[in-house]
């Protein structure tokens, strides 16, 4: 799974920084519960939590989410989205469940949401540890020794990569796979007659790229591909590089580009298998080629007319490699002409010249989606250019063609008039359905993130100003613009923050907690650093809030607030329980002390008594035997005195009035009395005892 986690994520175009500074353990699965749903890829903060590495989790759960989660929580744990049929992406509300550990079971917090991409269902989820706030009475602690078969997880990964490569393989009119520890190579597709007798199906590498330049690279690309293909110095020129490429002609293919790309690394970053591509791009090259001669045409044509000096008309021809239409509008009649477009579909619609404003109003009709029409036609009606564009050197608006998918249109002004009324204008549009659909998956995550945390703020660790990425629900939005309306500098919002919502006896604390320094420091040494605080709302009512701090990579770091009140309350609950039970536990061992104490006293007296007459009674005794019953009776006295005292110290330890008795005393009378106890005992069973 690790070798594919970035290789997916560019597939799908997951920005993949961006997840591992989302506060939680984030991860991506197939929306396939018969499988376990199984993982497209996971974040490092998902690992942190559960303490598998990406490897574990592949061996002991099959690459699957539903072995993870406790059996007790089969159905919480998963993706069971609520019913509103408004959503197109429903998501799940906020559940708490155990999933495995590597040490054992870990309470989380969790909201999902699905969405498609080409056809394809996704589960994305946000996953916060709340071992903290939850009183786990049963915690099993595993440690898994497994004995990873290196070679044995290279195949696999080379299987799944070797999968995608067939995919692409009908782009690619010939594909090898290099071994780079002995350049050996094997075919993989081939689609093109002529390259097989040159190059084989396997061999030597070096030998074959030499063959492929003789015979397949013309003169005057030769060199530059013997340098390009020179497999002992690609090693190297890979090393900090996803691929790398090189264009050149052939006598079978036309023009051609040529591609490294690293099949796996191992530890060092060495790549172990490397893909050779050849791809046709001839006719790419001869349309960019027409189509620079066709501007320069039409530059040469049209520059009088439009009388544009020569720096704007560099300009527009190097606009014409971003930008796939091109029009030069005239703002007293809205006559147009176009200066270069790559839109076939677009160009024969529209034509080379005419009307602007019946133009727009026909494409807007006729190339936008209906849920774009009116909104482009309103957008590109020159009867209110001028005003959109006073002080103001251009302006955008982005809509889904037909033809172009998601696209940008923007009004440049060419030139004005004396008043500064427009003269001349410069609509041009470029493709940006990268840009949208990596702008819409940014939104989706941010919009699972928000479940979790209300309100998201990224903050520039140069400048300390802030950026507000999310905030859901009216109200969370309405108080983050009031957080930023005067000011967005982090360190005097910050002060205002808590002036206005953390209760007094937490504004001191929160301050240092959360100032600049602070928390740079913080973040270096954990994933997410918390401060939790007391809340008070507009209304005066008082909640428990916690703001969470991580680090996003040479830019800063993200805050994000939520609300933890219910958390907080169910664990002061918890809190005032074990109290409760403390005080009954300590009252139940004042009464069992004041007991021992009462009775030590109690028994003591009569025993005081009896040892007493014992010694009244020596002096009146003459017959020797009746003397040593006097002194036994006296000596076992004063034994069981010695331990009524002992329990009256015992008793007086616990309510902490005990004294320390120093005085002298002869082993030899300790002894004495200790025989006199037990020797009838041992003289009943026949044991023979001696005193020395």
């Amino acid at each position: 799974m690790s070798g594919m986690n970035n290789t997916v994520l560019d597939i799908l175009g997951l920005p993949v920084d961006f997840l591992e500074a989302i506060p939680g353990g984030y991860h991506l699965c197939e929306d396939d519960p018969e499988k376990g749903y199984p993982f497209v890829y996971v974040s490092d903060r998902f690992l942190e939590i559960v303490g598998w590495t990406r490897e574990e989790i592949g061996e002991r759960f099959g690459n699957r989410y539903s072995p993870m989660v406790h059996p007790d929580d089969f159905e919480p744990g998963h993706a069971f989205f609520c019913d509103r049929t408004d959503l197109k992406e429903p998501m799940t509300r906020d559940r708490a469940f155990r999933i495995l550990g590597k040490d054992g079971y870990v309470w989380i917090s969790s909201t999902a949401k699905k969405y498609v991409k080409d056809g394809k269902s996704y589960v994305q989820a946000i996953h916060t540890s709340i071992d903290m706030f939850v009183d786990r009475e049963e915690q099993v602690k595993q440690k898994l020794q497994e004995t990873m078969d290196e070679v044995g997880q290279i195949n696999e990964e080379l299987k799944t990569q070797l999968e995608i490569i067939r995919t692409v393989s009908k782009v690619y009119h010939a594909i090898y796979y290099i071994d780079m520890r002995d350049y050996s190579f094997v075919e993989l597709g081939l689609t093109l007659d002529g390259i097989n007798s040159v190059i084989g199906e396997r061999g030597e590498a070096q030998k074959a790229f030499a063959n492929m330049c003789c015979y397949l690279v013309d003169d005057d690309h030769r060199e530059s591909i013997r340098a390009f293909t020179d497999v002992t110095t690609l090693q190297e020129r890979l090393r900090d590089d996803h691929w790398i490429s090189s264009q050149f002609i052939g006598p079978h293919t036309g023009w051609a580009e040529g591609i490294f790309i690293p099949a796996d690394r191992d530890e060092n970053g060495d790549c172990r298998h490397v893909i050779w591509a050849v791809r046709n791009i001839q006719e790419e090259m001869l349309r960019r080629q027409e189509m620079e001669a066709k501007l320069l045409r039409k530059n040469q044509e049209y520059a009088n007319l439009l009388e544009i000096e020569k720096e704007r008309t560099s300009v527009i021809s190097s606009m014409a490699n971003v930008f796939y239409c091109i029009y030069y509008i005239d703002m007293n009649d809205y006559s147009f002409v176009e200066l270069g477009k790559t839109t076939a579909e677009l160009g024969d619609f529209i034509g080379q010249r005419g009307n602007a404003a019946r133009a727009f109003l026909e494409v807007g009709k006729n190339l936008i989606r209906e849920e774009d029409s009116e909104s482009f036609i309103a957008y590109t009606d020159l009867s209110t250019l001028d005003q959109r564009l006073e002080n103001k050197d251009w302006i955008s608006h982005q809509y889904f063609g037909n033809y172009s998918g998601w696209s940008e249109g923007l009004f440049i002004a060419a030139d004005r008039n004396e008043d500064g009324s427009l003269r001349h204008v410069v609509y041009a549009a470029r493709g940006i359905n990268e840009q949208k659909i990596a702008s819409i998956k940014m939104n989706a995550i941010l919009e699972a993130a928000s479940q979790e945390y209300h309100t998201i703020w990224l903050v520039d660790q140069n400048t300390h100003e802030m950026e507000l990425i999310r905030s859901n629900g009216r109200n969370t939005i309405q108080n983050a613009l009031a957080m930023a309306k005067d000011d967005t500098n982090y360190d005097r919002m910050l002060l205002w923050y808590v002036d206005r919502y953390v209760t007094a006896e937490d504004q001191e604390r929160v301050t240092e907690a959360c100032s600049t320094d602070v928390v740079m420091r913080e973040i270096e040494g954990t994933p997410v650093y918390v401060v939790n605080y007391k809340r008070v709302n507009d209304q005066g009512n008082v909640a428990y809030h916690q703001m969470a701090f991580s680090k996003v990579t040479d830019f800063g770091f993200t805050l994000a607030f939520r609300d933890i009140d219910l958390m907080m309350r169910e664990e002061q609950e918890k809190q005032r329980i074990l109290e409760d039970a403390l005080n009954s536990a300590e009252a139940a061992n004042t009464a069992k002390t004041t007991f021992l104490f009462n009775m030590s006293h109690d028994i003591r007296t009569p025993m005081n008594a009896i040892i007493g007459y014992s010694q009244l009674m020596k002096k009146k005794l003459t017959d020797p035997q009746m003397l040593d019953y006097q002194e036994k009776i006296e000596q076992s006295g004063e034994l069981l005195l010695s331990i009524i005292n002992n329990i009256l110290d015992m008793a007086r330890i616990e309510s902490g009035k005990v004294n320390l008795d120093e005085n002298c005393a002869r082993i030899s009378d300790l002894a004495k009395s200790i025989l006199t106890v037990f020797l009838p005992e041992a003289e009943k069973t026949a044991l023979n005892w001696n005193m020395r």
